[in-house]
Order: C-alpha cells, then structure tokens, then sequence
C-alpha cells in the first residue's frame, strides 16, 4: 500500500495531466488492454477444447454452461476494451483526465481506480440517480 501511495503521489505532482500522468495512464491502459486481450485467445481455445472433448451428456451439458458462462464473461472483456481504446483515443486527442460532459477534471486519485473513467463524480453520480429512476 505504501509503494501505491508514493506513486499515487509521485504522478500527482506537477500540473494536470502532464506528460509523466499521461504516460503512466496510458501503460495501465495498454497493459491492462493486453491482459484481457491474452485471457480471450486462452479461453476460446480452452472452450473449443472443453466441446469437443466432453464423453457424455452431463459433461456436454456441464461444458455447454460453461462455454455460456465464459462468453458472457467475453463479452464484458470485450466492452472494457473498447472503454480502454476509447481512454486511449483521448489520451491521444488531450481530453483525457476531464469529463466528456463537462469539461471539469476527472482527478488522479478516481482515474487511478478507474483508468477508463469518462465523466466526473458529479455527472457520474448523477447519471446513476437518472438509470435508478428510470429515466
């Protein structure tokens, strides 16, 4: 925790976004964007396999729920990686770090927990009130 503090702090100096702040998010994205693009081509081989292989209906059939499992879980790979592309893509343009909505910092300390983050807490809390009510 004390070395994730230090570093928290180390990019913190200096004005918003600089260079250092943009190259560190930029590598958690990139290597983050990497893991989960190794873990898609390691599951479809293993679900690939895990089909073909079942000798009877309750492992065909244990396999099945699986393989449903794990392409739902694709497919959440799948849109985070278009989150980190779209973080990526605004580290590119200069707009990474502020909310699409407003303009306002995003801030270190809640990119740091969510690299992929697109709008302030403000907004972002109030988006989420608007989903609850149905809006």
């Amino acid at each position: 925790m004390a070395q994730s503090n230090s570093l928290l702090s180390e990019i913190a100096d200096g004005p918003y976004m600089n260079p250092c702040q943009l190259r560190y998010f930029q590598s958690r994205l990139l290597e983050w964007r990497n893991r989960l693009t190794a873990s898609l081509v390691s599951v479809d081989k293993t679900i690939h396999s895990a089909l073909e292989t079942s000798p009877d209906w309750i492992d065909t059939a244990s396999a099945q729920t699986q393989a449903e499992l794990t392409r739902l879980n694709q497919q959440r790979a799948v849109a985070m990686i278009r989150e980190i592309d779209a973080a990526l893509q605004r580290i590119q343009d200069g707009n990474y770090g502020f909310c699409i909505e407003t303009g306002d910092e995003i801030g270190i300390k809640r990119l740091k927990a969510m690299p992929t983050a697109q709008f302030s807490v403000l907004i972002q809390e109030e988006q989420e009130h608007r989903r609850r009510l149905g809006r």
